[in-house]
């Protein structure tokens, strides 16, 4: 295996560019990172090196394991990650899209995935960009698939909200 050899900030810097078209300031460590360095640290349950790899391997064009890293991320509460999961999923319903429909298994996670990051996104900008991709993707859902998505999510939702509260 190719042994590739980036920055952290360049991981972090295309993850912006790819998740908010690079409109808002990322804070990043500096220093010379690997690939196995982020997988090592992401295997490990580390959730920025998780978002970072998997945004290093959407750049690639390596959507399985793209989709598991940021969906690991995802699901540790990463705004930018549950962001960059929704857009890649919108993305592929929308290219997928068959007979005038999208692919509702991608279409349904990156509505739900879209909703998440919205409700618990502290910055204005990731809300922004939630309701950018939520925008383009749901006038392509047929409204049954995002009112049972839509209801679905509200116990989510609250769960979530009571473990940031601490309850």
């Amino acid at each position: 295996m190719a042994r590739w050899t980036m920055t952290l900030a360049a991981a972090v810097l295309a993850a912006a560019t790819a998740v908010a078209n690079a409109q808002t300031a990322v804070p990043v460590p500096t220093g010379e990172v690997t690939v196995e360095d982020l997988e090592r640290s992401a295997k490990r349950g580390d959730v920025e090196a998780q978002y970072a790899l998997g945004v290093l391997q959407l750049e690639r064009r390596n959507g399985d394991e793209a989709e598991r890293w940021l969906l690991a991320a995802a699901q540790r509460r990463h705004p930018k990650g549950q962001l960059a999961l929704a857009g890649m999923y919108a993305d592929r319903a929308i290219a997928n899209k068959r007979g005038g429909h999208v692919a509702p298994f991608d279409a349904s996670n990156a509505y739900y995935w879209l909703l998440v990051a919205e409700h618990l996104s502290t910055a204005e900008a990731d809300r922004a960009e939630a309701r950018r991709i939520r925008d383009r993707l749901v006038p392509q859902l047929p409204p049954e698939l995002t009112a049972q998505i839509e209801s679905s999510i509200k116990p989510v939702l609250k769960q979530l909200d009571a473990g940031k509260n601490g309850e």
